[in-house]
């Protein structure tokens, strides 16, 4: 059986993909990974099986690219951490590139035997390189502030204190004026903590949030949910801590046994700046 070059690319991608995942590095770049492993895979189909229909190809790639902004956008928004736009203009790359490789293999339906321009060299640097900073641990974390990583099962700071299962890791990038803490499972972010404006009065006109105590103060607690499906997608407190502040504990589904440890031991040490 004859094998393309796509195909070949197509399957390193998977295991590029699938390695992602298991290693719990960053889910964004295994959702992008994936798509550009489908994307060489239905090309080599096609450049294999001799279809030249332009109209299904494209249909199907625009699919593939849809598909990928809208997960990569549901990762961006939510559990990755980081400076979004960037973060979107990388993906957006990545995708364009796609776009452009797909009407480019329709014209003689190959992508690799003929001679590469310093476009394509170019565009395939691009891509491998976007990959790789979407990779790196930290890239994309907020630097505004100097942070500090912890891992010993027991987190202090200037703000709050607690304790935590000794195999996640957590991040402060607090400042004397805001409370800003991540909390990870390998490299992806399950928790956060943050200084919120408002009061806890405001979550009460929001369906499923309940009056309680954390730590001695008012509190509120509740499920968020996503917009689409109206599915659970994790927890979230809001502490009141002066008439107009909060501190908000932002955690995801899955993760309850630490959400529980976390609010049982903490402890408010200030409560403004």
């Amino acid at each position: 059986m004859k094998i393309s070059t796509s195909t070949v690319i197509g399957v390193l991608f998977i295991i590029c993909s699938l390695l992602t995942y298991f290693a719990n590095f960053s889910t964004l770049t295994g959702i992008i990974s994936a798509s550009v492993a489908i994307f060489f895979i239905l090309s080599g189909f096609f450049e294999i099986k001799d279809y030249e229909n332009r109209t299904i190809y494209l249909v199907v790639v625009a699919v593939i690219v849809a598909s990928s902004i809208i997960l990569a956008y549901t990762q961006i928004s939510s559990i990755y951490v980081g400076n979004e736009l960037i973060d979107s203009l990388c993906v957006g790359l990545i995708l364009a590139i796609l776009l452009w490789a797909a009407y480019d293999f329709i014209r003689t339906w190959k992508l690799f035997e003929r001679k590469l321009s310093y476009l394509r060299v170019l565009c395939i640097v691009l891509l491998l390189g976007v990959m790789i900073f979407l990779e790196l641990p930290g890239t994309s974390v907020n630097t505004s502030s100097p942070m500090n990583q912890t891992n010993a099962g027991s987190f202090e700071n200037q703000w709050i204190s607690f304790d935590y299962p000794s195999n996640l890791t957590v991040e402060d990038a607090s400042t004397s004026d805001q409370v800003e803490i991540y909390i990870y499972n390998g490299s992806e972010q399950i928790g956060g903590i943050s200084s919120g404006n408002g009061t806890i009065d405001d979550f009460l006109y929001s369906t499923g949030f309940n009056k309680t105590k954390v730590a001695g103060r008012d509190a509120v607690i509740g499920n968020i949910t996503t917009s689409e499906n109206g599915t659970s997608s994790g927890t979230l407190v809001s502490i009141s801590l002066t008439n107009s502040t909060t501190l908000d504990i932002n955690f995801e589904a899955n993760n309850e046994a630490t959400f529980n440890q976390l609010i049982k031991t903490l402890s408010i040490k200030k409560t403004g700046s």
